[in-house]
């Protein structure tokens, strides 16, 4: 890998909220997965070749997801959810936000959280 990685000072918090968001998700009958954006460097094993990987497209949201049909909500059932998770006080950046706003706009439902209480509560409306 080429440079320097850099660790976001407080990431350990932000992945706090993350993992519990995903168990909460999961325990409530939406199936969900942590999705990276952007693109990696691996190596391959045999050769010794490094590769880039693209990973998701930039500003799709932390958290991706489809409810089940265990969700309070039957009617929901098959929908496209999506989390994007900061932390207390930080918002979604203008790309994260254009692309939440694309997914809305073709039906998905997605918003910005940024605790467990707070997804509660935004489940609660669903």
């Amino acid at each position: 890998m080429r440079g320097i990685q850099f660790v976001k000072k407080n990431a350990n918090l932000e992945h706090q909220i993350q993992k519990a968001i995903l168990e909460y998700l999961q325990y409530y009958g939406i199936m969900a997965w942590r999705m990276n954006s952007g693109r990696a460097w691996a190596t391959n094993r045999s050769t010794g070749n490094q590769y880039m990987l693209m990973l998701g497209p930039g500003g799709i949201p932390d958290i991706i997801g489809v409810i089940g049909p265990k969700f309070r909500n039957k009617s929901l059932a098959g929908k496209f959810i999506g989390v994007e998770v900061k932390q207390p006080g930080k918002k979604a950046t203008d790309l994260q936000e254009r692309f939440i706003n694309d997914l809305k706009e073709h039906g998905a439902i997605v918003n910005v959280i940024h605790s467990i209480e707070e997804l509660q509560i935004w489940l609660k409306t669903l």
